[in-house]
Order: structure tokens, then sequence, then C-alpha cells
């Protein structure tokens, strides 16, 4: 008679469950996997690829498309579904019967993120190859190695990420909303350049702050007697 599993065994256990409980969502699937395709086709055919000059060379715009969106997957695959998937097991009373079991929680979530991190591979792997087939996309062998690594520091990361997300999220109605409302925060906002101020250091003679040419109040004011 065998003891009880090892740990290795366990964990890919774990793994494989949850990769069939997430291939047996197919919105999951569609969104996390087959969206950043079509975005990846529509951009190419709506805005095309032209050459964009940069320190390092001429590099076209299907360059920039596949990478962006292959990590867009990745960031949907560990960030997103983990922040997710986490607080509807939740709701749904499944943490608490596996809490039940001889499994010991660690090696629960650890599934969960050791299939996160799979399928943001799996996810890149068909952005990078869809790019190379289509769009004439040019991967350097040389910078390959550092590529894989920064990925999965990158999807651990945001993995981590997410499941810290899923604690502080309450309820499943929430958590759809918890990811967009993390990443749209005021750090996360691009910042405008702003305009030097004039000499002076203070507003110009017109009255405006330094760097506003004129601005008009959208109320009139009534005409003085």
């Amino acid at each position: 008679m065998s003891g009880f599993p090892s740990t290795p065994r366990l964990l890919w256990t774990q793994t494989v469950y949850q990769l069939r409980s997430f291939r047996r969502i197919p919105i999951a699937v569609f969104f996390t996997l087959g969206l950043p395709l079509i975005m990846l086709v529509l951009f190419n055919a709506l805005f095309g690829s032209h050459p964009v000059d940069t320190p390092t060379g001429s590099w076209s715009t299907a360059q920039f498309y596949t990478g962006g969106l292959a990590a867009f997957t990745a960031v949907s695959a560990t960030f997103t579904n983990l922040a997710n998937m986490v607080p509807l097991r939740r709701d749904e009373g499944v943490l608490k019967r596996w809490r039940g079991t001889p499994l010991p929680t660690w090696m629960y979530l650890g599934g969960f993120i050791c299939s996160a991190v799979t399928i943001a591979v799996v996810g890149a792997t068909a952005m990078l190859a869809l790019g190379v087939v289509a769009y004439d996309l040019d991967i350097d062998a040389a910078k390959v190695p550092a590529a894989i690594a920064t990925f999965l520091i990158g999807v651990s990361a945001f993995a981590a990420l997410g499941m810290a997300l899923a604690a502080v999220v309450k309820s499943a109605s929430s958590a759809s909303a918890a990811p967009p409302a993390a990443t749209s925060g005021p750090a996360c906002r691009p910042r405008l350049p702003r305009r030097e101020a004039s000499s002076s250091g203070g507003a110009g003679a017109s009255g405006n702050p330094p760097g506003i040419s004129s601005v008009r109040s959208p109320v009139t004011e009534p005409p003085r007697r």
C-alpha cells in the first residue's frame, strides 16, 4: 500500500485539476486566450504594419502589437483570473470543502497559481506564434533567455498580486470590478507633460496659471450696470 503522495505529485494533480476547471468555463477561455488573438488580428487589419524608428533601429508596429498583447494575455491569465476565480470559489463554498480534506491549503492555492502561470505561458506562446507566422515577427534569439526569465518573474508577481487582491475582495459579485479598479488608480494613469512656467514664475499676463494660454468660463457673467 503506497503512502501519502509526494508534494510535487500533489501540486501537479492540483494544477491539472485547475486547468480542467478553467477549460470548462468557455467565457473565461475566450476572454483570456481568444480575445487577445482577435485583437492582434484586428489591430493589424485596421492600422496596418508601418515601420517605426527607435534608438535600436526600425521596427514594424506589428512588433509592438504582438509584444504588448502577449503581456496583456499574461496579466489576464494571472492577475485578473485569480482575482476573479478565488472569490467565486470562496462564495460557492469550494474552498471551505477543500479545507475539510487532508490536502494542505497552500497546496490548493499553489495549484491555482501554477495553473494561471501555465495559461499565461500558453497564451503568450500562441500570441508570439501568430505574430511569427502571420506578421513576420522578428525574434532575437540572443535575447530569448532573458525574455523567458523576465516573463516568469513577471507572471509570478502578477499571480501574487492577484491572490492578494482576491483576499481583499469580500464577495464574488465585486470580484469582476476589482482588477480594473486596481489597475486604473491615480498611480496607473499617465501624466501629461507640463509646460514650463514663464520667467516670472507666476501667472501670465492673462492671469491664468503657467502653461495655460487662456481659460474661458462656461458661465457668462451678467453685464454690469
